[in-house]
């Protein structure tokens, strides 16, 4: 388990996503399919809360888990989907 509660989060995917395009490249469209991608890969529906780190992480707000990166796809969003 990853104690996020150390680290800089938000539960507000949009204010991520504009510090995401400001600061990382990444569009709002880009983290919102990495946002699905990461909730489906992990058993989410749209329903289930998560926290977001500053940088992109994705983490389960129960556990602490770290599910992924809304910037796993780069810069532009052409990295190879998974």
């Amino acid at each position: 388990m990853h104690d996020f509660k150390k680290i800089r989060t938000h539960e507000d995917f949009e204010r991520l996503a504009k510090h995401l395009d400001e600061f990382h490249g990444i569009s709002r469209e880009n983290a919102s399919e990495e946002l699905h991608r990461i909730k489906e890969q992990n058993g989410l529906g749209g329903a289930n809360n998560v926290v977001f780190g500053r940088n992109g992480d994705v983490f389960e707000r129960e556990t602490g888990d770290n599910l992924g990166t809304l910037t796993r796809r780069g810069k532009g969003g052409n990295e190879k989907k998974s």
